[in-house]
């Protein structure tokens, strides 16, 4: 897959995660996107989307399932780079890293399983915010970008939560 040019003729990358991958724990042509993907450097900044397929006769939540949360954490800890590639406009995407990363409880949840509500454990969660903020400075270091880069990525990262903060209490 050449990412340059995906980038060069599409909007984003779009890596689709199966079922069987997960289940087969084969992170391999995940991680050698993901890899192509941050020597892409700046040209990928906010173009990742990653999406599951496998799962829609699921009733929990991608992030409640075991072997997909320890698919993310190994992913996690070869590419730890999320807040600088993952599409920022897509508020999800970023959610659902934090989801599958953090340790969640769930709140509340309707008897038909349709509606559930999660709360991030206030300590990992706080581990997890440090943690890729550290690699978003570290990256944008790297690629010698301006600060003033940095500080936007890092206000939209912050809006994204402090908007699922709001949605979740109106």
């Amino acid at each position: 897959m050449d990412i340059q040019a995906i980038l060069s003729e599409f909007n984003q990358v779009h890596i689709t995660i199966h079922k069987e991958e997960v289940v087969m724990f084969n992170v391999e042509p995940v991680v050698d996107v993901l890899h192509q993907i941050k020597e892409a450097g700046i040209d990928a900044n906010g173009r990742l989307v990653l999406s599951f397929d496998g799962y829609d006769d699921d009733a929990r939540e991608l992030a409640e399932i075991p072997e997909v949360r320890d698919f993310m954490l190994f992913l996690d800890k070869c590419f730890p780079y999320w807040f600088f590639f993952l599409n920022r406009n897509i508020s999800s995407q970023i959610i659902f890293i934090t989801n599958c990363l953090v340790k969640i409880e769930i709140i509340h949840s309707s008897v038909d399983l349709k509606e559930r509500f999660f709360e991030f454990d206030k300590n990992d969660f706080s581990n997890f915010i440090d943690i890729h903020f550290h690699f978003l400075n570290e990256l944008t270091n790297q690629l010698r970008l301006p600060e003033e880069e940095n500080e936007k990525i890092s206000n939209e990262i912050t809006s994204i939560y402090k908007q699922r903060i709001t949605d979740r209490f109106t």
